[in-house]
């Protein structure tokens, strides 16, 4: 069977499934800054070994920050893909769910679950304009 075969692609899948796993990265990074800042705050900053903590926790905070754009930029498009998948699936008629053997209960609530998730995909207005000229 091939992919159009299907309500959702398994490329929209696969592109959800790496969101989710670089989020999971960035809560570890989150994690990880947490942990140097709490073991700092009660050190002695002139120790050599407290400053090489310092400037890790700097480094990590660097990344942080640029990951956290790159996730936001990476949300957009999902964002975008999403609305694409919502725009096919509200084009099928009755007769190509049926074709597909698709139940409608199931067709409306796959869409339901999609339209919830653009909602939470969605950037702030600032960004959408920003991405948009990328």
């Amino acid at each position: 069977m091939q992919d159009q075969d299907f309500l959702i692609t398994t490329e929209f899948i696969k592109n959800g499934n790496k969101l989710n796993e670089f989020l999971q990265g960035l809560i570890n990074l989150e994690n990880d800054i947490n942990d140097l800042e709490s073991t700092i705050e009660s050190q002695d900053k002139n120790n050599i070994f407290v400053r090489k903590l310092i400037q890790e926790h700097d480094k990590k905070a660097d990344i942080y920050n640029q990951a956290i754009e790159i996730y936001k930029y990476l949300k957009y498009e999902r964002y975008k893909e999403t609305l694409a998948m919502i725009k096919k699936l509200e084009r099928l008629t009755e007769s190509d769910l049926q074709a597909m053997k698709v139940p409608t209960d199931l067709y409306n609530k796959l869409l339901d679950v999609l339209k919830e998730n653009v909602d939470l995909l969605k950037p702030k207005l600032k960004d959408r304009i920003r991405y948009k000229f990328m």
